[in-house]
C-alpha cells in the first residue's frame, strides 16, 4: 500500500509528553504528510516537531482556545489535510510496524478498530477517504462534551453506505492514562454525563456541521 498518499493527522491540547513518544513511532511510516494541530497548549509543539525536519510535518497552531471541543478539533485536522485519504489519530497513540498489511485503500471504503465493543483510547483511531469525510459533514458539532463523536460519525457512513473494514487493534497501542486527563480540558467534568449528553445529541438531532466554516473560526498559526 502506498502510504504516501494518507494524511496522518492529530491535535494535541497539553499532551505534550504524550505526543513526543506517539510521533516517533509514526515517523517511521512514509505518509504523505503528517498534520499536527495544537489546539492551544500551553507550551508550544514547536521543539518536538523541529527533530524530524524531513518528515513532511505541517504543525497548525489554533490560538487562544479555553476548551478543548472533539467533535471541532477533529473536523479542524482533516480540514488542514491535504491528501486522498485521512488517518486521524489521538496524540497518545503509538503505531506499530505492521499495521498496513492487507490495508487496501478504496474511495468507498474506510477503516476503524471495533465499534460495537469499542478500546478506550484507541476507537478513534481510522482511516477514511477525505471526501468521503465531507460527503456526511464530519463530526456532528453540537457534540461538543467528551465521547461518541467518532462512533457516531462510522455509524452515519455505514447508514450511508460506505463500506467499514478493520484496523488490526493489535498493531495499535495507547499510552495509559487516568479519565481526568479525558477531560481536563472540556468544559464538562464529568465523563461519564458528558458522554451520555453526546450519544442523546446524536439521537435526537441530525449532523448540520458547515465544514466550509471552520477554518474562519479560529485564529491560527502554521508552521
Amino acid at each position: 500500500m502506498l502510504l504516501n498518499n494518507i494524511s496522518l493527522t492529530t491535535t494535541c491540547m497539553d499532551r505534550n509528553d504524550f505526543l513526543e513518544e506517539s510521533l516517533e513511532t509514526w515517523v517511521q511510516f512514509d505518509f504523505g504528510e503528517i498534520v499536527i494541530i495544537d489546539w492551544s497548549s500551553k507550551e508550544s509543539l514547536r521543539d518536538i516537531v523541529s527533530k524530524y525536519p524531513n518528515k513532511k510535518i505541517k504543525l497548525v497552531e489554533v490560538k487562544n482556545e479555553d476548551y478543548y471541543h472533539y467533535s471541532r478539533a477533529r473536523n479542524f485536522k482533516v480540514k488542514m489535510t491535504e491528501l486522498d485519504y485521512v488517518m486521524s489519530i489521538d496524540c497518545d497513540v503509538k503505531l506499530k510496524k505492521n499495521l498496513f498489511d492487507n490495508i487496501e485503500l478504496k474511495k468507498d471504503t474506510f477503516y476503524t478498530t471495533v465499534i460495537d465493543n469499542p478500546i478506550t483510547g484507541i476507537i478513534g483511531t481510522s482511516i477514511i477517504p477525505r471526501e468521503m469525510y465531507f460527503s456526511v459533514n464530519g463530526c456532528n458539532e453540537k457534540m461538543s462534551c467528551w465521547g461518541s463523536e467518532d462512533i457516531d460519525l462510522y455509524k452515519r457512513l455505514i447508514g450511508n453506505g460506505f463500506n467499514r473494514k478493520m484496523l488490526n487493534p493489535l498493531e495499535v497501542s495507547h499510552i495509559e492514562h487516568g479519565d481526568e486527563l479525558r477531560i481536563k480540558n472540556t468544559k464538562s467534568k464529568d465523563k461519564w454525563r458528558s458522554n451520555s449528553k453526546n450519544n442523546l445529541i446524536a439521537e435526537l438531532y441530525e449532523n448540520d456541521t458547515d465544514l466550509s466554516q471552520i477554518i474562519e473560526d479560529y485564529e491560527v498559526t502554521r508552521i
